[in-house]
């Protein structure tokens, strides 16, 4: 599990992520960025992808995170068998699972290519 992730509001302007993202992860980089509204988690998008949208249309600083972000995902904990949460990625041909802890917050992310 990559525990670099940050939580943030979907109505944040991308921009505005990226530096959090950045200012916050272990390495000082989160490199997953998760949207959440209301408690529920409404999407997801690197930090990378980010920084290379910006390098291609400056413009997209401005845009609330919301609206770019993935919904392909899958909820994990934790201790879920790597056999089954390989298939449930398979079956939402989702590329990431966001792994929980016991009391519904985003500890992590695992990607499909880790498995």
């Amino acid at each position: 599990m990559r525990p670099q992730c940050i939580a943030v509001d979907a109505a944040e302007e991308a921009g505005d992520a990226v530096q959090l993202a950045e200012a916050g992860g272990n390495d000082g980089t989160a490199h997953l960025i998760v949207m959440v509204e209301s408690h529920q988690v409404m999407g997801y998008i690197e930090s990378a992808t980010l920084t290379g949208f910006f390098a291609q249309a400056p413009f997209l600083r401005h845009e609330l995170i919301g609206n770019l972000a993935r919904t392909d995902w899958v909820v994990s904990t934790p201790n879920q068998r790597v056999e089954i949460l390989r298939r449930r990625l398979d079956d939402r041909k989702a590329k990431v699972a966001l792994v929980e802890d016991r009391s519904g917050r985003v500890c992590g992310f695992i990607r499909r290519e880790d498995l």
